[in-house]
């Protein structure tokens, strides 16, 4: 009895240890764009957004906070997923950089991840900055979900 507990225990400690953690690069802001309109996080889960002909979640970081981390390693990686019935199915995943917007002192850094071929349901984008391989996190949410209607 006593080695069960023990080895239950260790099996717990090892699947919370391989989790993914959170970036130490932060978004100024995050929105969900369908070549209509701009949504934002909180919109896309509650209300949706139409389908089009492609949806892209549009990821934008400071110039100045982008700048801190070597240029070697800025990549991002995205990940793709849709809920069938019974469980979330990856769909994509490829890596990206994040482009400057202007050439402004104060210019953004966009990372724009857009997907075709959609249908109906709900998606969910998770983000991985590659400098920390990390998830990267925008008011406590790092997994961005949208409801296609």
């Amino acid at each position: 009895m006593k080695n069960s507990i023990i080895i239950a225990l260790l099996f717990v400690n090892i699947s919370f240890s391989q989790a993914q953690g959170i970036s130490g690069l932060k978004p100024l802001t995050i929105n969900w764009l369908n070549g209509v309109q701009v949504v934002q996080l909180k919109q896309a889960k509650t209300e949706g957004v139409l389908l089009t002909d492609s949806i892209s979640l549009q990821v934008t970081f400071l110039n100045k906070d982008y700048a801190r981390f070597n240029s070697d390693s800025n990549n991002f990686e995205v990940r793709w997923f849709y809920y069938m019935a019974t469980k979330k199915q990856l769909m994509d995943s490829y890596f990206q950089k994040a482009v400057l917007i202007n050439t402004l002192p104060d210019a953004n850094y966009i990372l724009q991840t857009a997907r075709t071929n959609l249908r109906k349901g709900w998606w969910e984008v998770h983000v991985i900055f590659k400098g920390d391989n990390g998830l990267v996190q925008l008011d406590n949410i790092s997994s961005f979900q949208v409801f296609i209607k």
